[in-house]
């Protein structure tokens, strides 16, 4: 199942790479490809990104520092009764921040001392403690072999399309992800002057590392999209602008500051995709997918409360035709059992994929096996590819 999934995937380059086809053939123009990665990607980049239920696992109520998240455990202790030892998990943050959103909606049904105001600094110290957990683990400074796979994989899908031929040529490539990390920005070894010009984020930021954004993204050479679609601890709202940061030292203060609306989208059991942020980028969102000439899922299960994004996920393929010309690729790293789930709920999604499964490919073996597998099948399938060879080798 494996090796048969990176043949098709190399097939599928072959087919849009403008570097193997003949120049009569360029007047197809420049294609779209579509790569949506979870909380698996961030794993494959560096082992000790947390996944969810760690990354919201807060302990006890004891060990939460009263000094850092003052209204977070007093709500927690006073309100929900919550006892000093039990443990809080991802199901209670859940809950929690399902009440909290409710009481933001509903102002009838605020506990006795509850207001709007107070709700939204718990969700900032939840914010705060996302930021706080994985902080080391943002730069990505330490180098290994699987971030070396990743990037040189990365950079290797970016410089498949060309504008040399009359509208371009080739396939540009586009993220969608769930996670708030910068693994992506990193894997992809974009300087922050890089990003500026070459990373579209569905909106145009205010500024961009602390500097005002001049250029106007409005040519097809060479941008790259990354939609973030539970927001990333990269953007800083203030007053309904948005603007991107990767400096720490910035974040920190941004995030200590429970005072300042945050645009992350914490668990729940009710997400709210209703702020404006999110209202620009879902409808990139949408267009990439209709565009996508395939789909690559790297490190998502597709969890049952994900409706949202399945209803999303469902305008990649929308018609009949769509399902025929398109094609679904998913890299996880799970028990055989598990990834057939992961397959059903693919065939959920798209459902006419049910009578043309070989239009969806799976590999179990993880990310940077794949990577591995790719090198080889397509270096014996394109023995004289010198860009091949020239990036693998740098």
């Amino acid at each position: 199942m494996c090796s048969s999934t990176v043949e098709a995937f190399i097939e599928c380059i072959d087919d849009l790479s403008y570097i193997r086809k003949g120049e009569e053939e360029y007047s197809i123009g420049i294609q779209d490809i579509v790569i949506w990665t979870g909380a698996g990607f961030s794993k494959a980049w560096d082992k000790n990104f947390p996944l969810n239920e760690k990354l919201f696992f807060l302990g006890t109520l004891e060990s939460i520092e009263s000094a850092k998240y003052p209204n977070l455990r007093q709500y927690i202790s006073s309100v929900l009764g919550w006892s000093l030892k039990k443990e809080i998990d991802f199901d209670f943050i859940k809950m929690l921040n399902y009440r909290l959103s409710v009481q933001q909606a509903y102002p009838e049904l605020q506990n006795r001392y509850m207001d709007q105001q107070l709700a939204e600094k718990i969700q900032n110290e939840l914010s705060l403690w996302v930021f706080q957990k994985i902080q080391l683990l943002l730069e990505g400074k330490t180098d290994t072999r699987e971030k070396g796979n990743i990037h040189r994989f990365f950079n290797y899908l970016s410089h498949q399309s060309t504008t040399s031929y009359k509208g371009g040529a080739g396939f540009r490539l586009n993220f969608i992800s769930t996670n708030y990390d910068f693994c992506i920005e990193n894997a992809l070894g974009l300087g922050k002057e890089d990003e500026e010009y070459f990373l579209y984020r569905g909106f145009s930021p205010v500024r961009n590392n602390g500097h005002s954004i001049n250029n106007l993204q409005i040519e097809d050479d060479p941008h790259i999209s990354l939609l973030k679609l539970n927001g990333g601890l990269e953007i800083i709202e203030d007053g309904g602008k948005y603007s991107i940061d990767y400096c720490l030292e910035t974040l920190a203060s941004y995030y200590s500051d429970i005072h300042r609306k945050k645009s992350l989208i914490l668990p729940n059991h009710e997400q709210d995709y209703s702020s404006p942020y999110y209202r620009m980028i879902f409808p990139k969102a949408v267009e990439l997918l209709r565009k996508a000439k395939f789909l690559l899922f790297l490190g998502t299960s597709l969890p049952d409360e994900d409706v949202l994004f399945k209803h999303l996920l469902s305008h990649f393929a929308e018609q009949e035709a769509d399902y025929y010309k398109k094609y679904v690729f998913c890299i996880s790293k799970e028990p055989k059992k598990e990834t057939e789930i992961i397959k059903e709920r693919i065939l959920a999604t798209f459902p006419q994929y049910e009578k043309i499964v070989d239009h969806v490919f799976m590999y179990s073996k993880g990310l940077d096996s794949f990577i591995d597998d790719f090198v080889k099948i397509n270096t014996e399938m394109h023995p004289l590819e010198s860009n091949w060879k020239g990036w693998w080798d740098q």
